[in-house]
């Protein structure tokens, strides 16, 4: 997509591209805010104080939180601190929130051999989350207590 290939470009401009890419991220223009959120998600580690403070925030755009949540599930092992954060999306009313969280839970867990901030915290939100009245969103809470190992 044409967002996409934007947000390569800020990307490989490196440092000299953040700001540019901080600014848009409160936009108030949808496209703009999604572009910087992805554009974050594209720049790993670096990104991922921004990207929780971004759940912090009051949300305008439907939508948001769950680009932010697979934005922060792509930085994997770099986006630890970030698994307390998601657990508060675990019980968002849009589903397709709550399934990104939860599958942001399991790539980070996943790549942290479950040894991450709040495990115990993420487990019991999960295991809650599994009767969720969605399937899907029942088979990821599943697949990301599966990465937690031995603690869930």
């Amino acid at each position: 997509s044409i967002r996409g290939d934007i947000a390569k470009v800020f990307v490989n401009c490196g440092e000299a591209g953040m700001p540019v890419i901080l600014q848009s991220l409160y936009s108030t223009d949808v496209a703009t805010q999604r572009m910087a959120v992805g554009a974050l998600g594209l720049a790993g580690g670096v990104a991922v104080s921004h990207l929780i403070a971004m759940l912090e925030q009051p949300h305008f755009f439907p939508g948001i939180q769950q680009d932010i949540a697979a934005a922060l599930g792509g930085a994997g092992r770099l986006a630890g601190a970030a698994v307390l954060p998601l657990c508060r999306l675990l019980q968002d009313s849009q589903i397709w929130v709550r399934f990104e969280a939860a599958t942001a839970i399991e790539t980070i867990a996943d790549n942290c051999d479950g040894m991450v901030p709040g495990a115990t915290q993420a487990v019991a939100a999960l295991q809650d989350l599994m009767g969720d009245c969605d399937a899907w969103v029942r088979v990821a809470a599943v697949n990301a207590l599966a990465a937690f190992g031995s603690l869930a």
